[in-house]
């Protein structure tokens, strides 16, 4: 048996067909049963013969925080300034004594307090842009500029203050928090490097930072294995908002979460960005969210821009996978399954399941009691 979860999550549309062709191939050839968790219904229906459907089970209304002053979240209106700025980067990777180019001649502009995002087909050069914009990927050459001064490749050589000011959410939230510090833990060491918020009202503003992101106060004692992917992402978010930064760089946050969960997750940050005056700039697949949610598009295709503008002027029309990766908009609209490998009589024990999961906010993490009813005895 082959388990797989979410293994689809942060791929654009022709590469997730792919891979449910190979899993029906891997099914059939070596007579093993798969089973796939997942939140993406076409992949179900494009791979799977039986689907399970996981319901969620109710969890606490999000509190709201009393006690706080009125002026404890600073109003902050739209910034001043240039804005942060790529010109000309050309990144590679190190592979033993060779380089592999990642982006080539790439520019990039995000204006203040605006919404930008960022597209292309998987194995693009989004993710790569955004780390060499937070400082994380210093093998380039090029220029970066934040409010029209130069900035440092190296986020290690960047002064606290732009250190502060740039800050990225990763796509996978639970490698990314430390799994043996609880949230209060994560939320207060950039209150510390940051902030420099005095130890006696740092509790304070570790439970109005999760009501920021809309999460109990609760939840500050909890773990992240504790946690749904859902409400993982929003301790992610929380824990970048916590250094009160002006640009907040958003690698594919949606990617492994249901509709609604990706919905709430870009009306928070849409809210969050209007409260506090932010830049937002956000790589993801989901052509829908980027049209909803972003005022510009930068659009990448084998490490180069091929193509940036208004939102509305790039997206409208875009059908080919050369460009987007994805299909015509609305996604839902043309999309067909892929044929299936076919499965002969002697090849009746090599089932593909699915656990088509329910709303992730409602989901445990990691529960294993459903996979006893995927097994399928050799005989029938």
């Amino acid at each position: 048996m082959l388990l797989l979860d979410e293994p689809t999550a942060g791929l654009d549309t022709a590469v997730r067909d792919e891979i449910a062709q190979l899993l029906r191939r891997i099914a059939a050839s070596r007579n093993i049963a798969v089973v796939i968790a997942t939140h993406d219904p076409r992949l179900v229906k494009s791979c799977a013969d039986h689907t399970i459907r996981l319901t969620s089970t109710a969890l606490p209304a999000t509190q709201p925080v009393t006690g706080q002053d009125d002026n404890a979240i600073e109003s902050h209106g739209r910034p001043d300034g240039d804005g942060l700025a790529a010109r000309a980067i050309d990144a590679h990777f190190r592979v033993g004594h060779r380089q592999r180019p990642a982006l080539t001649r790439v520019s990039f502009t995000a204006a203040p307090g605006s919404a930008t995002g960022v597209i292309g087909p998987t194995g693009s050069g989004k993710t790569t842009l955004l780390r060499v914009l937070a400082g994380l990927h210093a093998t380039h050459t090029g220029q970066l500029a934040l409010d029209g001064r130069p900035l440092s490749a190296r986020v290690q050589r960047r002064t606290r203050e732009q250190q502060r000011h740039i800050q990225l959410v990763p796509q996978n939230p639970l490698a990314a928090l430390n799994p043996r510090h609880s949230v209060a833990q994560q939320l207060t060491r950039p209150l510390r490097l940051h902030a420099d918020v005095p130890r006696s009202v740092r509790v304070g503003r570790v439970t109005e930072l999760l009501a920021q992101v809309d999460l109990p106060a609760g939840y500050a004692d909890r773990y992240p294995a504790e946690l749904s992917g859902g409400q993982r992402q929003r301790v992610s978010i929380a824990r970048a908002l916590a250094a009160d930064p002006g640009f907040l760089l958003c690698d594919e946050v949606t990617s492994a979460l249901d509709a609604d969960t990706a919905t709430g997750i870009m009306d928070l940050l849409s809210r969050l960005r209007t409260e506090r005056g932010m830049t937002l700039v956000v790589v993801s697949h989901e052509h829908h969210l980027i049209a909803r949610y972003t005022d510009s598009v930068h659009m990448l295709d084998a490490g180069r821009v091929i193509e940036s503008g208004p939102t509305g002027r790039i997206l409208s029309g875009r059908s080919t996978r050369t460009t987007t990766g994805l299909p015509a908009w609305p996604p839902d609209a043309r999309w067909r399954a892929p044929p299936r490998s076919p499965l002969h009589a002697s090849d009746a024990s090599p089932i593909a399941t699915a656990i088509l999961r329910g709303p992730v906010n409602g989901s445990r993490p990691w529960d294993t009691s459903m996979l006893s009813t995927t097994k399928r005895s050799s005989r029938r």
